[in-house]
């Protein structure tokens, strides 16, 4: 039986927990949330894994029914104040908190995300379903390998799957002011049941309430000294040199542009780019038009003359602006990050 004296020193340790955290900057409070997500003690189990190669080092398993990523070996967690209502992060960081935020909104079916932290060699990692759709025996597992590999592309099919990313996109902007910057075909999953579902999220841009405060949550430039970048102004020298992609420049902007279009209209060119004809390409533009405002594409007249057609970069090559891109003058979110009943939370 709980006696009031018992009730009483829970009372005072909730509000003594309560005081620490209101205490904390954002930052610290971010922090400490995702610590908290991969101070995790059970172990993964998979089972039948095959390990494709991977570009940003991150260690990544396919199997039976799911797939398992962690972190690279050569992982720096950053997580820093840019200014006054902007956090920045690495990607690993990003990957995992935009996760955990979308599982909290009602199009989490349309949006990857992870069913379980779990530890693999004592590194924590994010189990999440294999993704795969099945037409006549072969699977799919996103919308390039569909596009290579598929003996005859149906059009219509595939301009359905845009359509379904777009959608995706509008309502993730409306909730979160979000921004995919890696638009390219390989980051759109084919499910089971034939559905696109927007993948790869540590590279993106979104808003956050932390203690009911907006907060833009970006990617940092791991600038440090590292082996890897011995100087440590390596990663900024193609913003200095004016080398980013038009995507590559909205990962590290502080406010959100007013709309997703240039990640739709970059979806589409990459598709384009990829359909293996200039017929196909052409009714893709044309079909998919009216999903974006204030851009247009222009496809070269042979897109098999495109080097490294998958590559985001010759994704929003061909995207030209009609007008200057604007931006939301004010920060909002659906979500927020605070303490409740003693612990921090995510909450709608």
């Amino acid at each position: 039986m709980v006696t009031k004296k018992k009730r009483e020193a829970k009372r005072k340790t909730i509000k003594n927990i309560t005081s620490k955290i209101s205490n904390k900057s954002n930052i610290d409070i971010l922090r400490q949330y995702l610590y908290a997500l991969t101070n995790v003690s059970q172990q993964c189990k998979p089972k039948n894994c095959i390990i494709p190669k991977s570009k940003s080092g991150q260690q990544i398993m396919i199997c039976n029914n799911n797939v398992y990523k962690a972190p690279s070996e050569q992982f720096v967690n950053r997580i820093e104040q840019a200014d006054n209502n902007t956090i920045k992060m690495d990607n690993y960081s990003m990957n995992l908190l935009i996760q955990s935020v979308i599982k909290l909104l009602p199009i989490k079916d349309s949006v990857e995300h992870y069913t379980k932290i779990c530890k693999i060699n004592n590194k924590y990692t994010l189990r999440s379903k294999k993704m795969g759709y099945k037409i006549k025996s072969k699977k799919y597992r996103t919308l390039q390998d569909y596009l290579l590999n598929i003996p005859e592309i149906d059009i219509n099919l595939v301009c359905k799957w845009l359509e379904q990313i777009c959608k995706t996109l509008d309502i993730l902007y409306k909730k979160i002011q979000f921004h995919h910057c890696d638009t390219k075909a390989e980051q759109i999953f084919l499910s089971h049941t034939g559905k696109a579902i927007l993948g790869d999220l540590d590279k993106v841009t979104f808003t956050l309430l932390i203690n009911n405060k907006s907060e833009r949550i970006r990617l940092t430039r791991l600038s440090s000294r590292s082996y890897l970048n011995p100087f440590g102004y390596i990663s900024a020298l193609p913003e200095k040199l004016h080398l980013l992609s038009k995507l590559e420049s909205m990962r590290f902007e502080n406010n959100p542009r007013i709309g997703p279009d240039l990640e739709k209209a970059g979806f589409i060119e990459s598709v384009a780019l990829l359909s293996r004809t200039q017929h196909n390409a052409e009714a893709i533009v044309k079909k998919t038009k009216h999903l974006y405002k204030n851009y247009k594409i222009q496809l070269p007249e042979n897109i098999l003359t495109v080097k490294r057609p998958s590559s985001q970069t010759a994704a929003v090559y061909y995207v030209k602006e009609i007008k200057t891109p604007k931006y939301a003058t004010k920060l909002h979110s659906v979500v927020n990050l605070n303490e409740k009943n003693g612990k921090l939370k995510l909450t709608i």
